[in-house]
């Protein structure tokens, strides 16, 4: 039986072998009631070297589908992609412009990975659970913090960032024993240090590779509070002054 359809017209189905116009052994399934269809005929398809095709007759791997595959069972179901080489082991989601894959590197770090014909890591994820976009946090080396969980090479663009405050918020600076610096202390601490208190220097900043979101968002406002203060006890400075100027131009 050849793939031509010149079997008797009764028949539904059929399994053969053509050598084709190329002389190539194969083996296929035969679906005769598609091909009177004008369908792909093929339903199996296994060339010479051992290449899978569903659905159709030139397969070019170990497994090609055209057509969507489906795995349904109760309970754990998974598909597994693997390999004896750790480094090249990758499931790719590609259409003729455009390709992302998932991939498991030989060190244990996992990437999503876009350019078929030549990947690129967009995303990777540490065996510590950490995650990098266009960075591998690994790369850091021994000395990197492994509470943080999020690495971005680039900007972030958010309607919304919440960030977990840690420890007391400064509605403290308002309690009545609170020990307000003096506004001269305050001074002579800016013109020796060229920053307020409680915020990191420069150097310090440049040091430690950035500055912590929410430690400074808690400065911040421990800051305006404290200025909220100073504004006050100005205010009633001047208050003060506008009754002693008036007493003496009632005298």
């Amino acid at each position: 039986f050849n793939q031509n359809g010149t079997q008797s017209e009764n028949e539904k189905w059929a399994i053969g072998n053509d050598l084709g116009e190329q002389n190539v052994n194969n083996f296929f399934i035969w679906n005769h009631t598609r091909f009177r269809q004008n369908l792909n005929g093929v339903a199996l398809f296994i060339d010479e070297n051992n290449n899978v095709g569903i659905d159709l007759s030139q397969p070019n791997a170990k497994l090609d589908v055209n057509g969507n595959i489906n795995s349904v069972k109760d309970g754990t179901n998974s598909i597994v992609c693997g390999s004896s080489d750790a480094s090249s082991v990758k499931m790719w989601c590609k259409n003729s412009d455009y390709g992302y894959g998932f991939g498991v590197n030989a060190n244990g770090t996992g990437n999503i990975y876009k350019n078929f014909a030549s990947p690129q890591p967009i995303m990777t994820f540490a065996k510590d659970g950490a995650i990098g976009i266009n960075f591998d946090p690994g790369s850091i080396g021994t000395d990197r913090n492994l509470a943080y969980k999020l690495y971005v090479d680039g900007s972030i663009a958010a309607t919304e960032i919440k960030v977990t405050a840690s420890g007391n918020f400064p509605d403290y600076v308002f309690y009545k024993n609170y020990k307000l610096i003096s506004i001269y202390d305050l001074k002579k601490y800016v013109n020796k240090y060229h920053h307020l208190p409680g915020f990191l220097s420069s150097d310090e900043i440049e040091a430690n590779g950035g500055v912590e979101i929410g430690k400074l968002q808690t400065n911040i406002v421990k800051t305006i509070e404290e200025q909220s203060l100073y504004i006050i006890s100005l205010q009633e400075q001047i208050d003060e002054l506008k009754n002693e100027i008036k007493k003496i131009k009632n005298e």
